[in-house]
C-alpha cells in the first residue's frame, strides 16, 4: 500500500522524513537494503546526520493497516512528480494510538499489553521515533485530537 510522506511540515521547515526513514532502513536491514540507496537517490552519507524515523502515525478509519502489508514509501503522492523514495518493505506491526493535544496525552493500545498512558519522556521518544526534531513540533503537528494508529516497519513496539 502506497505510504505518502510530508517533505516540509505545515509551517514551512522541512521533514528530511526521507533521509530519516533511510537512516531507520539502514539500521534496521542493514547491508539486505544498502545496495538498494542509490537506486532510489539515497546519499549513504547524508543520512546519518538525521535521526532515524521508525515508523508514522495515520489516521486508518478502515483498519486497512495490518502487520505484514506491504509498503510502498513514497513522496509527491497523486502528482506527476510521484516518487516511490526507498524499496517496498514490510509492515512489522501496528498499534492504536489516542492523541490529545490539550492535556498534552498519548494513549497507546496493542494487541501486547493493555491501553498504556505515554509519561513525558515516552513522548519524547515517540516524537523522535516518528521523525520530528522535537516534541514541541510533535505537538505543532498533532494540534487537535487524533485517533490512528502507528504503522512499524521495524521491530520497535511501546
Amino acid at each position: 500500500m502506497t505510504l505518502s510522506f510530508s517533505t516540509k511540515f505545515p509551517w514551512g521547515e522541512p521533514t528530511n522524513f526521507v533521509a530519516k526513514i533511510w537512516n531507520s532502513l539502514n539500521q534496521h536491514y542493514g547491508e539486505a537494503i544498502s545496495e538498494e540507496f542509490y537506486e532510489y537517490g539515497a546519499d549513504l552519507y547524508d543520512i546519518d546526520r538525521y535521526l532515524p524515523k521508525h515508523h508514522t502515525l495515520r489516521e486508518d478509519k478502515t483498519s486497512r493497516w495490518k502487520r505484514g502489508r506491504k509498503i510502498h514509501p513514497v513522496i509527491h503522492n497523486r502528482t506527476p512528480d510521484r516518487f516511490q523514495f526507498a524499496p517496498t518493505i514490510k509492515c512489522i506491526s501496528v498499534q492504536s494510538i489516542y492523541i490529545k493535544p490539550t492535556f498534552k496525552d498519548v494513549t497507546i493500545h496493542s494487541e501486547w499489553h493493555q491501553p498504556k498512558d505515554l509519561n513525558k519522556s515516552e513522548i519524547d521518544l515517540l516524537a523522535s521515533n516518528d521523525g520530528f526534531d522535537s516534541t514541541e513540533d510533535f505537538w505543532r503537528w498533532f494540534d487537535k485530537d487524533f485517533v490512528g494508529k502507528i504503522i512499524h516497519w521495524t521491530d520497535l513496539k511501546y
